[in-house]
């Protein structure tokens, strides 16, 4: 005889709880016996240990490339290349060096740009410095 108990799934006589019926204890049985366990997510430490952090953090704002002459621009194009590698801890202080952080974020933003909008912007030259990158 099958009777319904308080978690609204039915129980025989026996207490053993029937297989259309849900309840947490029929679920943890199942992942223990099923081979899979529950995941438990724990937070993880971000590691610094692939990149290292540029001692040199401070970097200075550079000129705007379409302001720049068209001699100036492959050179001008590089350095921003190379202020785009400087790595920052986001993980211990998130807050530090935020004048510098935000030097790099417009020269990277005004790279993107410049390279969506110009023709023929990648040369020999820039090649090297992209790679590195």
């Amino acid at each position: 005889v099958e009777k319904r108990n308080n978690n609204n799934s039915y129980v025989n006589e026996t207490m053993k709880v029937c297989p259309n019926s849900l309840n947490s204890t029929q679920t943890n049985l199942k992942a223990k016996y099923s081979g899979v366990s529950p995941t438990l997510k724990t937070s993880r430490r971000q590691s610094s240990s692939r990149f290292n952090i540029s001692q040199n953090r401070e970097i200075q704002k550079l000129p705007a490339l379409k302001d720049a002459t068209v001699a100036e621009r492959e050179d001008l194009f590089i350095q921003k290349l190379n202020q785009c590698c400087v790595l920052f801890d986001f993980a211990t202080d998130p807050l530090s060096d935020l004048k510098w952080k935000e030097v790099k974020r417009a020269a990277l933003h005004e790279l993107v740009e410049y390279i969506m909008t110009q023709r023929n912007v990648i040369t020999e030259n820039i090649y090297p410095e992209v790679v590195n990158m």
